[in-house]
C-alpha cells in the first residue's frame, strides 16, 4: 500500500474526529496500487486500512504510573501547599476520555509518538497535616482514580469499536467495487491486445538471463577478501528479485501471452518463472519444496 501526503497530521492526532478518519480511509482505498488490489485478499486490505486510519481503544498503562510534586503559595498571605501529581500513560484514543472526570483539564498531554499522559493532582494543605488518616486518604484517592480511569477506558472502547466496525464495513464495500472496476478495465484492455504499460518505440523488455555462479569456492574467496557472507547473500537476493520483477513487467507488456499463461493455473506461471530462474542459477531453483514442516512455492537454496 503506497504512502502519500494528503493530510498533514497522522490520524492518531485526531482522536475524536471519526468523520475525518473515515474520510481518510475512503481516500486510502483510491490509492491502493492496482497490483496489490487485484492480488491481495480483500479482508487483509480492509484490516490494513482500518488499522492505519481508525481510532484505537484507550488502554491505561497502570503499571507505569509515576508522580512528581511541587510546592506553591496560592497568595502572599497563604501557607505553602504541596501538590502531588500522578501521571498514567494511556495508549490509543485517550482524548476521548474528556468528560469522564479522570484527569484535570491541564493534565492531558500528547507526545510526539502520539501516546498520551493522563494526569491528576491532589493537594496537601497545612490544615490536613494533623489528620492521622492523611496517608490512607491519599492512597484511597490514587486507587479510586486508577479504578475510574480503567472503567472509563472500557466505556470509551465500546464507542471506538463501533467506529472501527463502521469503517471496516464501508472500506470493504469500496475496495470490492474498485477491484471490480479495475478487473473489468484490465480484462477489456487485454482482450483488445493493448499493453498494460507504455512501451516506447523501439523499446524491448529484456529479462536478464546471465548464468550466475553460486558455490562454496566463491563464498570462501569473498570471505578471504573481507566480504561478509551476508553481503554475498544480499547480492544474490537482489539479483533474484530483479529477474522476477523483469518477468512481471514483461508479462504486462505482452498481454496476449500473459493472458494465455494466466488462463492456465498458478503452477503454470510458476513453472515459466522457474525456467527463467534456472537459466540464471544453474538449476538450483525448485518449486513446491518442503522446508521443515512447511512448503515453499519457489526455493533457491
Amino acid at each position: 500500500m503506497s504512502m502519500h501526503q494528503r493530510r498533514v497530521y497522522r490520524p492518531n492526532v485526531w482522536d475524536a474526529e471519526f468523520g475525518s478518519r473515515l474520510a481518510g480511509a475512503e481516500d486510502e482505498v483510491i490509492h491502493v496500487e492496482e497490483g496489490v488490489l487485484i492480488s491481495a485478499d480483500n479482508a487483509v486490505l480492509v484490516e490494513a486500512i482500518v488499522e492505519e486510519w481508525a481510532a484505537k481503544p484507550p488502554v491505561p498503562q497502570l503499571n507505569q504510573i509515576w508522580s512528581d510534586r511541587r510546592e506553591y503559595r496560592p497568595d502572599s498571605a497563604s501557607a505553602s501547599v504541596l501538590q502531588i501529581n500522578f501521571h498514567a500513560p494511556v495508549t490509543g484514543a485517550a482524548s476521548l476520555l474528556h468528560g469522564k472526570n479522570v484527569f484535570t483539564s491541564a493534565g492531558n498531554n500528547q507526545s510526539r509518538d502520539h501516546s498520551w499522559t493522563v494526569s491528576i493532582s491532589v493537594e496537601v494543605r497545612d490544615e490536613m497535616l494533623d489528620d492521622p488518616r492523611l496517608e490512607e486518604n491519599l492512597l484511597h484517592s490514587l486507587n479510586s482514580w486508577k479504578t475510574a480511569l480503567a472503567t472509563s477506558c472500557r466505556e470509551v472502547s465500546k464507542e471506538v469499536a463501533d467506529h472501527r466496525d463502521e469503517m471496516r464495513s464501508k472500506v470493504a464495500v469500496l475496495l470490492d467495487r474498485r477491484r471490480r472496476r479495475v478487473e473489468i478495465a484490465r480484462s477489456a484492455t487485454v482482450a483488445a491486445d493493448i499493453n498494460l504499460e507504455r512501451v516506447l518505440p523501439g523499446e524491448v523488455m529484456h529479462i536478464p538471463v546471465s548464468r550466475e555462479i553460486i558455490n562454496l569456492e566463491q563464498i570462501e574467496q569473498s570471505a578471504a577478501n573481507g566480504v561478509p557472507e551476508y553481503r554475498l547473500t544480499e547480492a544474490i537476493a537482489q539479483s533474484l528479485l530483479a529477474t522476477i520483477t523483469s518477468f512481471g513487467k514483461a508479462l504486462e507488456r505482452l498481454p496476449r501471452t500473459a493472458s494465455r499463461i494466466a488462463g492456465e493455473d498458478e503452477e503454470s506461471i510458476r513453472d515459466v518463472l522457474l525456467f527463467l530462474l534456472n537459466a540464471n542459477w544453474r538449476g538450483l531453483a525448485t518449486g513446491e519444496t518442503f522446508i521443515g514442516e512447511g512448503k515453499s512455492d519457489i526455493l533457491l537454496r
